[in-house]
Formats: C-alpha cells, structure tokens, sequence
C-alpha cells in the first residue's frame, strides 16, 4: 500500500484562523486535482488525515447538526464551512465592514497590500468581495496615482485595477534605478576634470 503523500497540518493557534483555513482549503482542492481524488468522502476523510490533531480537535467539538449532510450537500463542504463558522462565529457585515476599512497599505508593495485585503475580505465573507477590495485598494493604497486612476475610472475592475498598480510601480522602480544610473555617470564623469583642476591649481 502506498504511503500517503506529505502535507502540512493546520496551525488553529495563529491570529486570522478563518482567513487561513479558507486559503489552506482552497490549496488543499488544488492537491485533489492533482491526485484526481474526487470521491466526496475520501476528500473529507484526506481532510481530517492532514488538518492535524489540534484541528481534530476542534472538528470533534462542532454540534454534529452542523456537519449533518442534507440533499445536494457534500460531506467535504459541510464539513469545511462548519470549521469555517467556528473560527469566525459572528459575521456582522457592517461591523465586518468597519474593521475592513481600517486596512491601510503601511509599506511598500502593493501585492502584500492587495493580498491582505483579499484574505481579510474572504474571512469577512462579503457578498461582493471585488468591489470590497477595490474600493479598500483605492482608499488604503499608499500610490496617489492608483487613487487618482480608481476613483476617475468608476467602471474599472479590480482585475485592471491592481495590474495598473502592479505596472506603475515597477515603473518607479526603473526609475529609480536609472536615476542611480545617471547619478554615478555624472560622478564618474566629474571626478577626472576636478582632479585636473586640482594639479593646476
């Protein structure tokens, strides 16, 4: 029989744990794709294999109508929204919103910003995620010219969004480098004629 592939436990300790265990589901679908397991019980069963004994732990104290499979349910999905619910058990969208809107970009880097606000807005569970992070994106963002390109382009999608931001910062990137390109030429370049000024002197 052969052994069952590596994969890494669930850390249910950490701060975020909704937002976590929503991206560790996602890579976890990606695994079956790549073993072809599709069997809904066999996902469920690799789940509670791989999620690790604190997790275990916790999945053994959920109510068990909670992780009860009615019609057209998976016994996979229940089981991963009910452990969903547990690490996020109130989701007040208004107050959810307040709390999102906080998020400010406070280093540079739009892709760890942009990737904050996605894993806080799926946690958050808003019914419009996109729209959500993008209006964040435009508010919390530190570029002045994302705000400016957000909020003259209303119809803009998130999508086009980020890719402008994405473009303009490594635009700023090259820039500089070639700034510090320029500003060690003219240094090179002045040094001989100052020496010579020098000797003449």
């Amino acid at each position: 029989m052969a052994a069952v592939p590596h994969y890494p436990e669930f850390d249910c300790e950490s701060t975020a744990k909704a937002a976590r265990w929503t991206k560790y589901v996602k890579r976890l679908k990606n695994y079956f794709v790549a073993h072809n397991i599709e069997d809904d019980k066999r996902q469920k069963a690799i789940l509670l294999t791989f999620v690790g004994e604190a997790t275990n732990d916790i999945i053994d104290e959920i109510p068990q109508e909670q992780v009860t499979v009615e019609k057209n349910e998976t016994h996979f999905n229940k089981l991963v929204s009910a452990v969903h619910n547990h690490f996020n058990p109130e989701n007040n969208t208004e107050y959810n919103r307040f709390v999102f809107r906080k998020i400010k970009q406070n280093s540079p880097g739009i892709e760890d910003f942009y990737r904050k606000l996605k894993e806080a807005a799926a946690m958050y569970r808003f019914s419009d995620m996109d729209s959500e992070v993008k209006s964040q994106l435009i508010t919390g963002c530190l570029s002045e010219k994302v705000r400016q390109k957000g909020l003259m382009n209303s119809d803009m999608s998130l999508h086009d969004l980020i890719n402008y931001a994405r473009t303009t910062e490594t635009i700023a990137s090259h820039l500089q480098t070639m700034r510090l390109e320029d500003n060690n030429t003219a240094t090179a370049t002045t040094t001989p004629i100052n020496k010579v000024a020098d000797e003449q002197r």
